[in-house]
């Protein structure tokens, strides 16, 4: 009765009554101990527990682990030498160039190109696709009523001799719309010290060396008199705060929705899931969870490291859930699938587009593998929607995701190809996306104005007003700047433990199974030698999604 390790078998093909009964019990008392709770109203449900030894044993960190977490922070702050300004509260930078003060220990290679880079507008085009938050471009069809961009004004940036409507036509124009930010308000977590917020729209264009360059931002939503749109042809000063309010922007919306809501809260969601209705004999649970089994611990430790890093955005406060609840009403099921993400952007032929290229890569060789284990227990659509275990899993992932109609989840498993992408979102999410969004945190977010956590002025209401000391007095003074540093040295720590299809123990002792798990690996090795050629001839490596270092879960 003991001995069925490693074969997998659907509910409903159990024979034996004593194995029906154990498999219920098992499930009834996962149930009891992993119970769902709403910690914060408008985001998904989370496990209902007060700390680390309220979870079962098997799903928390050991002390050691634990205790390295709670002291990672301060040990960050010395390993990158920054105690000697931790002090210095409210004290403004007197230069941009003393920014470098920070990095006197930094051990980044990206990190110290981005700091010689970050100004020039390439790079600020390339960071919309390579950097941590590469999901929100999308393809221009048509302007927005409240971004009244003319051709006169953009005239110089348009180099195939065209109007902007043209331009747009041939589909050279790119767009990021931060509107989710707009009605937020900035953190005030400080009252003496508030940090401020805006909703910015950027226009991008693909020149003819295929460089996607910004060509018009507007901060704010309303168009207005005093919510000028800013151009590359305006002063210096003014062009480079404008450039610096969307990186600041983004870095917020990258924390709170693409990073935390969208990787951790619904990582959460599915381990909670998972370990409440699937059995461990479960086939679906065995190909889950070496991805799965890390996420209820992590999430007790991100929600910690949030207060720390909180104080440091122009989000926190409570804006962040805010942030989160909207992120979440807009969330779709679609979004979550990278190759109808990319079509439903239009940026399927972006070039340079190395994030888009290596996740669609893997995402397929995903999805080749969770269809050849799928085979192998499911022989018709029938055992999908016969299956109870399976269907009260999506049934209890709608639940935590507030049951939104709207948003595309499937209610149900009806067929094998439909178990089968939602399964590859998962594995995905939890592995690749992950690692997108995470571990280059650090390379990006090291040199603080190419990426200020927060913002100690508002946005400028007209052009001209700005100059050096403008912007030095708007970027995070040297404390916060401190701490931003420090808390992204943390985030972005490599942890992999496991690594994109290896798995902790055998889950399959099927041949069929086995056979798939190896050549499963052999794609992903593919995939791993590709970037590493490819990256050989790029000024700036793109490796976050190389997959032999792409953790199995989230271990940070």
């Amino acid at each position: 009765m003991e001995l069925r390790e490693g074969l997998g078998i659907l509910p409903q093909h159990e024979t034996l009554a004593q194995l029906k009964e154990k498999r219920a019990e098992e499930l009834s008392a996962r149930r009891h101990s992993l119970r769902w709770l709403e910690w914060q109203a408008g985001l998904p449900l989370g496990v209902d527990s007060k700390s680390f030894l309220d979870l079962p044993c098997d799903t928390r960190f050991d002390d050691e682990k634990s205790a390295d977490f709670n002291l990672s922070f301060l040990q960050s702050v010395q390993d990158l030498g920054l105690r000697v300004f931790m002090n210095l509260d409210g004290m403004s930078w007197t230069k941009i160039e003393d920014f470098r003060r920070l990095f006197t220990r930094v051990k980044s290679e990206i990190a110290e190109y981005i700091s010689h880079h970050w100004d020039q507008d390439w790079f600020f085009g390339y960071q919309f696709m390579n950097g941590v938050n590469p999901v929100l471009i999308k393809r221009c069809t048509k302007l927005p009523e409240n971004f009244p961009v003319t051709t006169n004004m953009v005239k110089s940036s348009l180099v195939r001799e065209c109007s902007l409507e043209d331009e747009i036509k041939h589909g050279n124009v790119y767009i990021v719309d931060y509107q989710c930010l707009d009605g937020i308000p900035g953190n005030t977590f400080n009252h003496s010290k508030p940090f401020y917020l805006a909703a910015p729209m950027c226009l991008l264009y693909v020149n003819k060396q295929g460089q996607l360059l910004p060509i018009a931002i507007q901060l704010q939503q309303k168009p207005s008199a005093d919510n000028p749109i800013f151009l590359p042809s305006d002063s210096a000063h003014d062009w480079m705060l404008a450039k610096m309010w969307v990186r600041s922007m983004d870095f917020q919306i990258h924390e709170i929705s693409t990073h935390l809501l969208k990787t951790h809260l619904l990582a959460e969601v599915f381990t909670m899931a998972t370990l409440r209705q699937l059995s461990t004999m479960h086939p679906v649970h065995k190909i889950l969870p070496n991805t799965l089994v890390i996420f209820v611990k992590v999430n007790f430790y991100t929600c910690g490291l949030c207060g720390t890093i909180l104080p440091a955005l122009s989000i926190g406060g409570g804006g962040h859930f805010k942030l989160g609840g909207k992120g979440l009403k807009a969330l779709t099921y679609r979004h979550l699938c990278i190759l109808k993400d990319v079509a439903d952007r239009g940026v399927g032929d972006l070039p340079s587009y190395y994030y888009r290229d290596d996740a669609c890569s893997i995402w397929k060789t995903i999805h080749k593998f969770v269809d050849k284990i799928l085979a192998i227990f499911y022989k018709s659509d029938e055992d999908v929607r016969g299956d109870a275990e399976l269907q009260a899993f999506v049934d209890d992932i709608n639940h935590a995701l507030l049951s939104n109609p709207s948003n595309g989840f499937p209610t149900k498993f009806t067929c094998v190809s439909e178990l089968s992408e939602f399964l590859t979102m998962v594995v995905f999410l939890c592995s690749a996306q992950h690692s997108a969004v995470n571990y280059g945190q650090f390379d990006f977010y090291a040199w603080i104005p190419n990426a200020p956590s927060a913002m100690r002025k508002p946005p400028p209401a007209t052009k001209g007003v700005v100059d050096m000391p403008f912007i030095l007095q708007t970027l995070p003074d040297v404390q916060v700047s401190c701490v931003s540093m420090a808390l992204t040295w943390v985030l972005s720590r490599s942890a992999a433990e496991k690594t994109l299809g290896t798995f902790q123990d055998e889950p399959f002792q099927n041949p069929d199974a086995l056979k798939a798990m190896q050549e499963y690996q052999s794609d992903l090795e593919v995939i791993t030698k590709s970037i590493v050629e490819r990256n050989k001839t790029l000024p700036i490596k793109y490796p976050y999604l190389k997959p032999d270092k792409v953790a199995n879960s989230i271990t940070i």
